[in-house]
């Protein structure tokens, strides 16, 4: 009876260690899961486009307080819909609307270097429009991802820790116009036009409700850069509204109608 009751208090007692170890091994875990939490990288995208197509993405690292990462790796996340046609590479394809400036360490341009970042650093990336694989009419393609934003995975780094990966975006960098008209005693539009975007327009041109070019008083730039103000484009009476066109980074046509 004896030897009984000892060896039940000795499983009792076995069993309460490990109950007890499990349970640590529980807050344990989710002391590590809520530290990973507090330790989730803040970082912030923008986006600008030079006239030649080109995209400068910055990424900046904004929190949380004292954190460092040993490597970012960027890559370009992959939207394709369907699996491609028999004999055809899709893997030689980035889907999306941009790609990065391919490297002599990455020729198809679906991720960049992987690089190291502290809080308040940034680092900032080239990009260049997208290819389309052969069996993909380039206008298609222009019309595919004609909105769509510029979509990242990000995998962040660091040592003693489990890797934060994270799906971010940022929309294309576009031309954006804000137009202010007011017609003279004799009937003339005049416009100022303003780009608040963050890229360049070219080859302006502005057309009437037929589609012909109504006389300038004046030449229209061939590029109109962030910020800048056109103002007094001047055009002569009989026009109750045009539209202004131009290209964006991806060569793509946007327009604008101005009524008067």
């Amino acid at each position: 009876m004896a030897l009984a009751v000892s060896v039940y208090f000795t499983r009792r007692a076995t069993r309460a260690a490990e109950s007890a170890a499990a349970s640590a091994q529980r807050t344990s875990h989710i002391e590590v899961q809520r530290r990973h939490a507090e330790l989730t990288p803040q970082i912030a995208l923008s986006a600008t486009a030079d006239v030649h197509g080109r995209v400068s993405l910055t990424l900046t690292l904004e929190g949380p307080p004292g954190v460092h990462l040993d490597e970012v790796a960027v890559s370009i996340s992959d939207d394709q819909p369907e699996p491609p046609r028999t004999g055809h590479h899709a893997d030689n394809t980035v889907w999306g609307p941009y790609r990065f400036v391919p490297g002599a360490n990455q020729r198809l341009g679906a991720s960049a270097e992987a690089f190291a970042l502290r809080r308040g650093e940034q680092r900032t990336l080239e990009l260049e429009p997208s290819v389309p694989p052969a069996w993909i009419d380039p206008s298609a393609w222009a019309d595919r991802y004609g909105d769509t934003p510029i979509r990242l995975d990000i995998r962040c780094t660091r040592d003693d820790h489990e890797p934060w990966v994270t799906l971010m975006q940022v929309d294309q960098p576009q031309a954006v116009f804000d137009v202010a008209g007011r017609r003279t005693p004799h009937g003339t539009l005049l416009l100022t036009l303003t780009n608040r975007g963050n890229a360049p327009a070219r080859d302006i041109t502005i057309e009437d409700e037929q589609g012909g070019e109504p006389p300038l008083d004046g030449d229209m730039p061939e590029v109109i850069q962030p910020g800048d103000v056109l103002p007094q484009v001047a055009i002569m009476s009989g026009y109750q509204w045009v539209k202004l066109t131009w290209t964006d980074p991806r060569s793509s046509r946007q327009s604008l109608t101005v009524r008067g």
